[in-house]
């Protein structure tokens, strides 16, 4: 230990013992700099904590989580990063940024942290048969809330999503045009852990469109590579609802199509 150790360690009020003094030069250093904190992150996957080191790689579900837990996840992260999400027999998907503290959450407890849609489409399915009559459950009648899509995407595609992931995901309340039995058309609430956007949120100045800047923002692949249409939850008459086409712009389509799922759900 060098002269100026020594002289450091009696300004600070350090303790001798045998004619040396108690701390290594290392920690002279550290109390001098008012103590250890946490560490620059090292790479551009990592980040510094507050005296707790470094946090998980950002590109993953643990980053994530714990950029949230630490407050930062809205400055760490932008509008469009993506993290991928195995879905098992699915396959793996990126799931993308939509908005920071936009949906409100269905306990009435304030907003939900992260919103997330999939860049890419998870499969392909009907919102419903084709209208009969004024049966729930057939074109729109009933709207998203009794609809065959969103008990698809609760029963076999969440299911899908990891534990680690899925004891993140937040109820929060969503909204959408709907018809009645009797025909009328409402705008209806649900709430929902696994959903497809709404035209309203991706269209117009929806919440999402910070995301869904333009068509081309909207345009979404298949598993074939190829653009393809993708479902809203936006009842248009008793017998369509309102898709997104290959081109990214809107478009009224029967329900009994079998087009594109972009699954979309908030973490908290």
């Amino acid at each position: 230990m060098k002269i100026l150790d020594y002289a450091v360690a009696r300004k600070l009020g350090i303790a001798f013992s045998g004619g040396a003094p108690s701390l290594t030069t290392k920690l002279i250093a550290q109390k001098l700099g008012g103590g250890s904190g946490g560490e620059s992150g090292g790479n551009t996957g990592g980040g510094s904590g507050s005296g707790g080191g470094t946090l998980p790689d950002k590109n993953t579900w643990e980053g994530v989580f714990a950029r949230m837990d630490a407050g930062t996840y809205a400055t760490d992260y932008a509008i469009g990063d993506t993290v991928p999400l195995d879905l098992g027999s699915e396959g793996v998907i990126n799931m993308q940024i939509a908005a920071f503290d936009a949906d409100d959450l269905a306990d009435g407890t304030g907003k939900a942290k992260i919103s997330w849609v999939s860049k890419e489409l998870v499969g392909e399915h009907r919102i419903n048969p084709y209208l009969s009559g004024t049966t729930e459950g057939t074109g729109t009648i009933g709207g998203w809330g009794s609809c065959e899509l969103r008990t698809y995407l609760k029963d076999t595609i969440k299911p899908l999503i990891a534990d680690t992931v899925a004891s993140r995901i937040a109820t929060v309340t969503k909204t959408q045009r709907a018809y009645n039995t009797d025909v009328s058309q409402v705008t209806q609430t649900t709430e929902d852990d696994v959903w497809i956007p709404d035209y309203n949120e991706v269209f117009s100045s929806g919440i999402y469109t910070g995301l869904f800047v333009d068509n081309a923002s909207r345009i979404k692949l298949a598993r074939s590579g190829s653009a393809y249409y993708w479902w809203t939850r936006f009842a248009h008459t008793r017998e369509k609802a309102i898709c997104v086409g290959k081109d990214g712009a809107w478009q009224s389509a029967y329900t009994y199509e079998p087009y594109g799922i972009a699954l979309g759900f908030c973490t908290n």
